[in-house]
């Protein structure tokens, strides 16, 4: 399923499996970018809430992940995401006021989620906002 699909980029050789779901909503930025020869595999789900999804080139989403991005999530070329893997980039919020329940209260980032070239995870592996993995960009 695509929703926003002016704001989702698709290379060429790419695969999305069943059940896929790219969400690009929000406004600016680059939205859901997937680059040649990537796989999204069935029932994940890419999502932007006003941030940006970058996949490069050869890069393999296992089934039912959840990529969800307030900021941006960058995973590089040659990269293996296991099955049932969580990349969240944002969606932090403050707790500080008892008076107001914490959705109310305001949000922040870390500065995304990073994955680096020929990295991967186990199956199951949650990453959160601010944390960079494998080589750099």
């Amino acid at each position: 399923m695509l929703r926003h699909p002016g704001r989702i980029f698709i290379g060429e050789g790419v695969v999305i499996d069943d059940n896929v779901v790219l969400d690009a909503k929000g406004g600016g930025g680059e939205g859901i970018v997937i680059g040649d020869g990537a796989l999204v595999s069935r029932n994940s789900i890419l999502s932007c809430k006003g941030g940006d999804i970058v996949i490069g080139r050869g890069s393999k989403i296992g089934i039912n992940c959840l990529v969800h991005s307030e900021s941006r999530v960058e995973i590089a070329s040659d990269v293996t995401i296991a099955a049932y893997c969580y990349l969240l980039a944002g969606g932090n919020h403050e707790f500080d006021r008892i008076d107001l329940p914490v959705l109310e209260q305001p949000s922040y980032h870390k500065g995304g989620v990073s994955i680096g070239a020929g990295s991967g995870s186990r199956r199951k592996v949650t990453v959160l906002d601010g944390v960079s993995i494998g080589r750099e960009r």
